[in-house]
């Protein structure tokens, strides 16, 4: 009885180095070629899907491993960015999206129309400020959040879809089938003459096409009598995005004073900027969102 005690000991003892011992095996000689490493990673991978306590998928494995690895470099600029993560990365930074042009908020629990941006499918179908979006394909949007709503409403160019919103002074429901297309976020979202021929530009955000906004909006205001500038940004965008705009104005528009104001050190000007401040004080970005 006693001898088979041992030998059932020394089955278990076996078992325990033939799994998690055989990890420590494999680690025990990481050198190697490149193939080697690589071949070394599948086998520890396919042990720990086999043998692990807990059931895990592949897929989230490797997911694991891309996290770990980008971990290890310490580095908060280095991520691996999601399929949803890099498309609202890309629409930051290009300005454009898939979606239907209209400027949302939440309103007493409903998505509400700000406005509806021009030359756009929302705006070419009648869809007005003030509209509540009732319905998306069917559904109702009560409760919906602001993200949420900005999720469903966006998406591929071409693809349809039905809104049924609801307008003061209309008894029935107004249903609109649209058809998203791609839509484009200016940089520029204000230019205009203020008194002594000062011109007054809010920048909001930066992205790929701001410097050639900024230009045209400039030379607008020139033809117009602008003798001076003052520029309002929020930035926020790519570094080359970013730069494009720090370096400007161009050698074309150096004759032109500008005052630079920011949300850091706003209304601190440049060296040939007007010390006065422009009447119009400009405040942060809208909270509405574009869908």
């Amino acid at each position: 009885m006693k001898l088979r005690k041992i030998l059932v000991v020394a089955v278990v003892s076996g078992v325990a180095l033939a799994t998690s011992g055989w990890l420590l095996q494999r680690e025990a000689a990481p050198e190697g070629s490149v193939y080697q490493q690589a071949r070394l990673f599948e086998d520890v991978l396919a042990h720990v899907a086999d043998y692990y306590v807990d059931s895990l998928d592949e897929r989230q494995l490797y997911q694991m491993a891309i996290d770990g690895m980008l971990d290890q470099l310490h580095d908060p600029y280095s991520v691996f960015l999601k399929r949803d993560d890099f498309r609202a990365l890309s629409e930051a930074t290009t300005g454009n999206y898939g979606g239907l042009g209209i400027q949302i908020d939440v309103r007493d629990g409903w998505i509400t129309v700000i406005a509806p941006l021009p030359d756009t499918p929302a705006w070419r179908a009648g869809v007005e400020p003030g509209d509540r979006i009732i319905a998306l394909d069917g559904r109702s949007t009560e409760g919906w959040k602001n993200d949420q709503a900005v999720k469903e409403l966006r998406g591929e160019p071409s693809t349809k879809v039905e809104l049924r919103v609801r307008r003061v002074g209309v008894e029935q429901p107004i249903v609109f089938k649209l058809t998203r297309a791609t839509i484009h976020i200016r940089s520029v979202q204000v230019a205009m003459l203020l008194d002594d021929k000062v011109g007054f530009v809010q920048l909001s955000p930066v992205s790929e096409t701001s410097a050639a906004e900024l230009t045209h909006a400039v030379d607008s205001l020139v033809q117009k009598g602008m003798k001076s500038l003052s520029r309002s940004s929020w930035i926020c965008g790519t570094t080359r995005a970013g730069c494009s705009i720090k370096g400007w104005p161009s050698a074309s528009c150096s004759s032109i004073p500008v005052r630079r104001s920011s949300r850091r050190g706003a209304g601190r000007p440049t060296s040939r900027a007007r010390s006065r401040t422009p009447s119009p004080s400009p405040g942060p970005p809208c909270r509405s969102s574009c869908s």
